[in-house]
C-alpha cells in the first residue's frame, strides 16, 4: 500500500506539491522511489512551481543521485532567485560535491533570504 501522504496527493495533481510535501518525504528506498515518480508527476503539471523542483532535487539527494538533484534545485532557483529554500538546499548540496565557491554564494544568499532560519 502507498503511503498516507503519497496516497492523498495522488488525486491533487491540479494543485503544485505543498511545502508541507517537501517536508513528509519518506526515507525508505521504496518510498523514495514512489516519492521521485509522483513529484516528477507534479513537475511535469506544475514546471513553472519552484517548491515542486526543490521536493524533487531533495528526492534525488536522499536517493544519493546528486547530479539530477543539483540540476533540479538549479531550475527551482531559476524559476525564483528569491525561494531561500532553494538556494539553502542547492549551496548545501554544491558543498557536499566540493564545489565551495558556488555552494558559498548559494548559501550566502540563503542566509540573506531567510534570516531567521
Amino acid at each position: 500500500m502507498a503511503p498516507l501522504w503519497l496516497l492523498r496527493r495522488k488525486s491533487r495533481l491540479s494543485r503544485p506539491l505543498s511545502s508541507h510535501a517537501l517536508i513528509t518525504l519518506p526515507s525508505g528506498r521504496r518510498t523514495l522511489d514512489e516519492a521521485v515518480r509522483f513529484i516528477k508527476q507534479s513537475v511535469a503539471a506544475h514546471p513553472s512551481h519552484s517548491r515542486s523542483w526543490v521536493a524533487l532535487g531533495v528526492a534525488q539527494a536522499r536517493m544519493g543521485d546528486d547530479a539530477a538533484a543539483i540540476e533540479s534545485l538549479q531550475k527551482a532557483v531559476a524559476i525564483n532567485p528569491n525561494d531561500g529554500y532553494s538556494h539553502k538546499n542547492l549551496g548545501a548540496l554544491l558543498s557536499k560535491t566540493g564545489n565551495g565557491a558556488e555552494s558559498m554564494k548559494h548559501l550566502r544568499l540563503a542566509t540573506r533570504l531567510l534570516p531567521s532560519d
